[in-house]
């Protein structure tokens, strides 16, 4: 064997085994938030909305390349209206109209037994796992109103999907700490801390939390090795100033005791009958300045209230 190749078979063996002090490389880790604008159009049926989806990634890989991408909480709830023609129907009309026009047009007395009669498990296995597998790349579909069995029968829980390359469901996660908007007015059900887990991704160690759960220290404990801490969003009021100081308390006040996590939240935007969602997306890492700990923002969203994309890469 000659010295070059004896030396090339020799730095292999190093790479492949991790001996003598050397540290295994593994993959980057590179993911896309997309702080999505929604409006009732998109959501006329399941073509309608694939295609606004599918436009969206596109757009996201050409400007380079992801490994995941993050939709926000709630983007798979209104799945459950495909077919309603929601632009024509439900466009304009406040929560009490819509509720009446459901209960006139399918007998529901309640949104809860409406999102039980018509789940979007398989739409969401449909669109997201389908476009998954189109494009290559894993993809987060937000959340959405998932059937499951409780003990006393069915319920409904705020659920997030994580879908790798080839389609398949490779995690999910049910909020746990929920907003009296979901349990008293929709039925919500939470679901069990303890079996909320992070996930390893490209050698990379992954958190989720979705929106309320974030302000809740229990998970610091769960994640206190993450490399990256996801939180996806729906902030049902307008973004103001208050509601600034609300964000800080979710994740940043998370990362201050997760050493050198990189800290991504994706933000839900637009209307749906009267529901307003608000908030900037961002990829944050808390740094030391002196005695304080301070956000340092690596990206953020252009608006509050519109269409972006935050990106991150860790080596």
């Amino acid at each position: 064997m000659d010295n070059r190749r004896f030396f090339y078979v020799f730095f292999l063996l190093l790479v492949c085994t991790g001996n003598c002090g050397f540290v295994l490389v593994g993959e980057p880790f590179r993911a896309a938030g997309i702080q999505l604008e929604i409006h009732p159009s998109i959501y006329r049926n399941e073509e309608s909305f694939t295609s606004y989806a599918a436009k969206i990634i596109e757009e996201t890989l050409a400007a380079g390349k992801v490994d995941l991408i993050i939709f926000p909480e709630y983007t798979g709830v209104f799945f459950a209206f495909f077919g309603l023609d929601v632009q024509t129907v439900l466009e304009g009309k406040t929560l009490d109209a819509g509720l009446k026009l459901l209960e006139s047009r399918y007998g529901t007395e309640s949104l809860e037994e409406y999102f039980l009669r018509y789940p979007v498990d398989s739409s969401m296995d449909r669109i997201w796992g389908g476009l998954a597998r189109r494009y290559g790349v894993a993809i987060l579909g937000g959340t959405c109103f998932a059937v499951a069995d409780g003990v006393s029968g069915r319920e409904l829980r705020n659920r997030a999907v994580l879908y790798d390359r080839d389609g398949r469901v490779r995690y999910r996660q049910d909020k746990v700490f929920l907003t009296p908007f979901e349990s008293d007015l929709i039925g919500i059900k939470p679901g069990s801390f303890n079996a909320a887990d992070s996930i390893t991704f490209n050698a990379h160690e992954i958190g989720i939390t979705i929106c309320r759960d974030t302000f809740f220290s229990v998970w610091e404990q769960k994640y206190a090795d993450v490399d990256v801490w996801i939180d996806i969003k729906a902030n049902g009021e307008q973004y103001d100033r208050r509601q600034a100081e609300i964000f800080r308390k979710a994740l940043p006040a998370r990362l201050r005791t997760v050493q050198d996590a990189v800290g991504v939240t994706v933000c839900l935007n637009g209307t749906f009958l009267d529901l307003l969602w608000e908030g900037p997306s961002s990829v944050i890492r808390m740094v030391r300045q002196g005695e304080k700990t301070v956000v340092n923002y690596l990206d953020t969203a252009e608006s509050v209230r519109e269409q972006s994309v935050v990106r991150l890469e860790i080596p």
